[in-house]
């Protein structure tokens, strides 16, 4: 047999076994239950969201009708059909039709020397603050998370955020640990997220704590903050960047209209 021939063969035989493992996809109504949270803006595949599942990333999630922004890091059950994505390496679709989801069980918390709002699970205790901080805690005394303000830049490491129209960084620790860095007028505000690490919460901290990211909102703009805001610009609602290795969505009404395609990076651009 020829060569090429042989090639072409092993090249056939060896795709069929990476596939071997993957199952047709159910046909008709499905409901799935999990936790949702963003997934990275990607124009190689579908999907906005990600449903996990017991811990596992189990259904990348889009919907044409349903803000799925306001479910993130929500328990629910998503009724919907199934749909195999564009790359099919990737998790399949989960096409929304209804969501039923917990109530939010949150609250807003007035960080006054920090001029900043943000709602909290309503069991996360507010420690003693002082003019450079504050600090989150469980029922049982356990940290959860630390709000400090610091001298110094945004770090040059971690995903690009835009939070309340600010730039902001996120990092990626051992333990689920996050850490995001926001720029501030005169240094930078740090959130520092650190989970239990008691097997009795069984939150998907990621997706809770990106919920509570887009809930911060600043309470006092300083006039000393250029640099540090995003400035609205073109024709869309915020002109704020959206996309990303974070997946930053835009408000509704908005779409992200993707001005780089390499780093999937874009505008919020009002819906005419």
């Amino acid at each position: 047999m020829p060569r090429l021939a042989v090639l072409i063969v092993m090249a056939v035989l060896l795709l069929a076994g990476c596939h071997k493992d993957r199952q047709p996809l159910p046909v008709g109504p499905v409901t799935a239950t999990g936790s949702l949270r963003t997934a990275p803006l990607s124009l190689e595949r579908r999907g906005t969201h990600i449903l996990t599942i017991d811990g596992e990333e189990t259904y990348f999630v889009e919907s044409k009708h349903l803000n799925l922004r306001s479910f993130e890091g929500r328990a629910v059950a998503i009724h919907g059909r199934l749909e195999a994505n564009i790359d099919p390496d990737a998790l399949p679709v989960l096409v929304v039709e209804r969501i039923d989801a917990a109530p939010a069980d949150d609250h807003v918390v007035n960080v006054a020397p920090l001029h900043m709002k943000l709602s909290v699970p309503r069991d996360w205790l507010q420690g003693t603050g002082t003019a450079s901080g504050t600090r989150f805690a469980m029922a049982d005394g356990t940290v959860v998370l630390v709000v400090i303000k610091e001298h110094g830049a945004l770090p040059s490491k971690g995903d690009t955020l835009v939070i309340a129209g600010r730039k902001a960084a996120r990092i990626l620790g051992d333990r689920g640990r996050e850490d995001i860095v926001i720029a501030m007028p005169n240094g930078i505000l740090r959130l520092s997220l650190t989970p239990p690490l008691s097997g009795a919460y069984q939150t998907d901290w990621h997706a809770a704590f990106t919920h509570l990211l887009s809930t911060i909102a600043f309470t006092a703009t300083p006039s000393s903050a250029s640099g540090s805001m995003i400035p609205a610009s073109g024709s869309g609602a915020t002109g704020t960047p959206c996309g990303g290795p974070a997946g930053i969505l835009c408000p509704a009404g908005s779409y992200c209209q993707v001005t780089d395609r390499a780093a999937n990076i874009g505008v919020c651009t009002k819906k005419r």
